[in-house]
C-alpha cells in the first residue's frame, strides 16, 4: 500500500505491506492460538526519488506506520 507522509514542508512517499487481523482457533471455548491485530510494515520511503528508510529514526517509522493504518480505516 502507498501512503504520503507529510510533516511541515516535507513529503515522504511510503510503501507499506498490510497484514490483516487474524483470529486464532478455539476449541470448546478455549483459545488454542493467539489473535493478531492488523498492522502495516514500512518497506520503502522516498523523498525526491531518494531512498530514505535507513536514515529514519525508529519513532518516525512508528509514526508513519500508525498514520498509514489509521488512513486505511478512513477509506
Amino acid at each position: 500500500m502507498r501512503y504520503s507522509f507529510k510533516r511541515d514542508d516535507v513529503v515522504l512517499e511510503c510503501e507499506l505491506d498490510y497484514y490483516p487481523a487474524e483470529v486464532g482457533s478455539t476449541e470448546n471455548g478455549l483459545q488454542l492460538e493467539p489473535n493478531y491485530a492488523e498492522y502495516v510494515e514500512l518497506i520503502s520511503v522516498q523523498h525526491k526519488g531518494i531512498e530514505m528508510i535507513g536514515f529514519l529514526a525508529d519513532y518516525v517509522v512508528r509514526d508513519i506506520e500508525k498514520e498509514a493504518l489509521e488512513a486505511r480505516h478512513e477509506w
